[in-house]
Formats: structure tokens, C-alpha cells, sequence
């Protein structure tokens, strides 16, 4: 199903609770900062990190955890899973800023 948020800013959607679905795991990776890294969750969603996008270099520790508690703004409305992202530098600091994009890439 497609849902075209723009055209329908509103819609009732039902879905059949009896029907189970499992989460994916978190999942950790440690990797050096001046190289590409592509974290591959088990629901197939890619995390694509490009050599120098968080630090220039050292190493860095990503987490992915799923998240199905989404926030509903005015302009976005989440259908599914979202996912939770944590950087640390070497030292296990946490990172907030990036120098360049990280992508994301959710399969619907």
C-alpha cells in the first residue's frame, strides 16, 4: 500500500493486530573513520555511512536500534519502523555532529 501523504493528509488505515511481526535486533559496528561503512539490518534496511561523514578519521562504534515509537508532526507521517542511530568516537563519547550526510535506506 502506498500512501500518498500529500493528497491524503489524513487516512484511516486498518491493520490486522493478529498478525505477528518481530522486530530486528540492534546491531553494533566498530569501523575505522576514514572508510565506507554499510551497516545491513535484518530487515534488509541499509545504513551507509561514507569514509570521513562522522569523523576524518580514528575509530567509531555506530548502534541501530529499531524504534516503532515514531513522532507524528504536522508535515510527517511515519508509517512502520524508524530506526535509532548512536555514534561514539574511540573514547565511547558520543558524537552529535556530523561533517557530511548519512544515509538511510528503509525497503517498504
Amino acid at each position: 500500500m502506498v500512501v500518498d501523504t500529500a493528497k491524503e493528509p489524513s487516512k484511516t488505515i486498518t491493520f490486522d493486530l493478529q498478525q505477528e511481526y518481530v522486530l530486528p535486533p540492534p546491531i553494533t559496528r566498530t569501523f575505522d573513520a576514514s572508510a565506507l561503512a554499510v551497516l545491513t539490518m535484518d530487515d534488509n534496511t541499509k545504513i551507509t555511512i561514507p569514509a570521513g561523514a562522522i569523523r576524518k578519521s580514528g575509530m567509531l562504534t555506530v548502534v541501530a536500534s529499531p524504534n516503532v515509537f515514531l513522532p507524528v508532526e504536522e508535515d510527517a507521517r511515519p508509517l512502520g519502523l524508524g530506526y535509532d542511530l548512536q555514534a561514539r568516537d574511540g573514547e565511547g563519547k558520543n558524537i552529535t555532529k556530523f561533517f557530511s550526510d548519512v544515509f538511510v535506506a528503509i525497503p517498504y
